[in-house]
């Protein structure tokens, strides 16, 4: 009998293996088109030109830098940047080799999912159905396939190892240190390396079938106080200190009764992208949808009986002794408190937000949909899965487009937002400004006008929309040496000017030595280059950094040349070499003080 059991026991691994690898193959084939996509929006900024992740030399750095390097915004993922090294210092970010290794990621999720699921009670077939349809979702692109959502990709990963190392430690009946709940403790700690949402993780495991969980949490809390010690290092705090300057991204202003009822509507309308992804956008924003709704309104009070009603049936379901559907009902359950603002964290609540939590709902959707069938119409399960399937692959397979660059990305967000104003001024960027890296097309100052101008339009204090027209309009003028108009910056302007901002002074006196060179002499040509001069002056006074102070006194000379002006052109020379000696063109200031 021992022998025959063995069999089976090896023949349904077999099998299992075999309908695991039908799943991975089907999900790599649908993620295929990715492999011609390049990098998106804030690929560039938080990774391309992160100033650590071109040599190897930079990794130990990173664990104790914040995410994006540039500025510390309160996130500290450095496994998500060390995965970053490995695209920059490896493979000298070439975008093929970053998206290889963003889907082998997904499908590493995808068949942890399937293990998971197995290891739980699951059979192979509910299993299988249940990664497949969460490799497919369109839902799931914001992390499968734009490179800045390997965040939350290495984050689900590391949840699902953890689940899986705890289900085997009760299985093998460990204390509080045993290998695999010593595996867990480092699952814990580099899930939450990688993305906050794990950080749920324990609530995870004490919910999990069976008895004796709470053993592991010694070793977890551990992993969390390590984390913790690094995370204050890195980012001097606990939570996030920065969410972007958008209304309705930050919430520490509102109430914690507002706050959860924002965060509950915007957790279930991202729930129904993974059901019906319809409207699925990159960079979705639940939270501009959770605001659409007064505190109080309809759909909060719906979404709060929502939530409400999923804390009830889970402890129905277990109490019922169905343990595997209460811990998926609990555990989707606990996967979207970090949504749901309860302690404002400062996220911007994206589609991409949807993937941890979707491990969850998917398996439950699908069984939820079995056991119906299962009583009237069996054959009715399996066409819903298969069209799903179909219809999930068929739009992911046309929505990877939307990641093939940085301009693709800015449409599809206009498409569904179409007041973004940040969107259009994006958008202008990408027209104007080709970044090496990763753009191959020219500068059309005319589609980034018409963006800036639509960006501005939408919000006219838009300050950056403003600056950037004016540079693009600057740009167009040194590069395609046209008789450009300059003169609609100083209108554009004017706001900043007035309030001494740095950037609009430096740029308004950038035009009005341009125009004074193109001048004949005159009073009208001093005047001009006199303005200069002085709005460069006073930029490099505002300025904060070195660089910048120190490129506006080199312009201000330039300006006192112009004008003939000798004693302030050294005077601003000097300045400027002071403040950085190598700046570019030093020998021809250091030349011109001394003549």
């Amino acid at each position: 009998m021992k022998g025959v059991g063995s069999l089976l026991l090896a023949r349904s691994m077999d099998s299992s293996a075999k309908i695991l690898a039908l799943v991975l193959v089907v999900v790599a084939v649908v993620h295929a088109p990715q492999l011609r996509c390049s990098y998106a929006y804030d690929d560039v900024e938080a990774i391309l030109e992160h100033p650590d992740l071109r040599s190897w030399d930079g990794a130990g750095a990173l664990l104790l830098t914040n995410y994006w390097g540039s500025r510390n915004i309160g996130l500290y993922r450095p496994l998500v940047q060390l995965s970053y090294l490995v695209d920059g210092a490896g493979f000298g970010f070439d975008p093929r080799a970053s998206h290889s290794i963003q889907m082998l990621l997904h499908l590493a999720v995808v068949g942890l999912l399937f293990i998971f699921l197995r290891r739980l009670g699951v059979g192979a077939g509910g299993a299988a159905a249940s990664a497949l349809l969460f490799g497919v979702n369109p839902a799931m692109l914001g992390a499968s396939v734009w490179i800045s959502g390997r965040t939350d990709v290495l984050s689900a990963l590391f949840v699902l190892l953890g689940l899986i190392s705890a289900l085997s430690a009760r299985a093998r009946g460990e204390g509080l240190w045993g290998m695999r709940t010593i595996g867990l403790g480092i699952c814990f700690l580099l899930g939450l390396m990688s993305k906050e949402m794990a950080v749920t993780l324990p609530l995870l495991v004490l919910l999990l079938p069976g008895r004796g969980h709470w053993r592991r949490f010694p070793m977890l809390g551990i992993a969390f106080g390590l984390y913790l010690v690094l995370r204050v290092s890195a980012v001097d705090g606990v939570l996030p200190s920065f969410a972007g300057d958008g209304a309705g991204v930050v919430f520490a202003e509102q109430g914690i009764g507002t706050r959860f009822a924002m965060g509950c509507r915007a957790c279930f309308r991202l729930l129904a992208l993974v059901v019906v992804p319809v409207g699925v956008a990159a960079d979705h924003r639940a939270h501009a949808w959770a605001l659409g709704d007064a505190p109080g309104g309809l759909t909060a009070v719906l979404a709060l009986a929502l939530y409400a009603a999923m804390l009830w049936g889970a402890w129905r379901l277990l109490s019922r002794g169905r343990r595997i559907d209460g811990f998926l009902l609990g555990g989707l359950a606990v996967s979207l408190l970090p949504i749901l603002q309860i302690i404002p964290i400062g996220a911007v609540m994206a589609e991409r937000f949807n993937y941890t939590p979707s491990l969850l709902l998917t398996p439950l959707l699908v069984r939820a949909v079995a056991s119906a069938s299962r009583r009237s119409m069996p054959q009715l399960a399996a066409l819903a899965f298969l069209v799903a399937v179909v219809m999930g692959a068929f739009v992911t397979t046309r929505r990877i487009s939307v990641y093939t660059d940085r301009g693709s990305y800015c449409e599809d967000v206009i498409r569904a937002y179409p007041e973004d104003h940040k969107a259009w001024n994006n958008l202008g960027v990408y027209h104007y400004l080709p970044d090496p890296h990763v753009d191959r097309h020219e500068p059309d100052f005319e589609a980034a006008d018409r963006a800036f101008a639509r960006a501005v339009e939408l919000h006219p204090g838009y300050a950056r929309g403003r600056l950037n027209r004016a540079r693009a309009l600057l740009e167009r003028q040194r590069l395609l040496d046209e008789d450009v108009d300059l003169r609609p910056i100083e209108e554009w302007l004017a706001l900043g000017i007035r309030r001494e901002h740095p950037d609009a002074l430096n740029l308004a006196a950038r035009a009005d030595l341009r125009i004074g060179r193109r001048r004949r002499p005159g009073p009208t040509r001093t005047a001009r280059l006199e303005r200069a001069y002085e709005r460069f002056v006073l930029a490099a006074k505002r300025f904060e950094t070195r660089d910048r102070e120190a490129g506006a006194w080199k312009e201000a000379g330039i300006a006192a040349k112009e004008h003939g002006k000798v004693s302030e052109m050294k005077g601003a020379y000097r300045r400027a070499l002071e403040l950085r000696p190598d700046i570019q063109g030093a020998a021809a200031m250091r030349r011109a003080i001394d003549e």
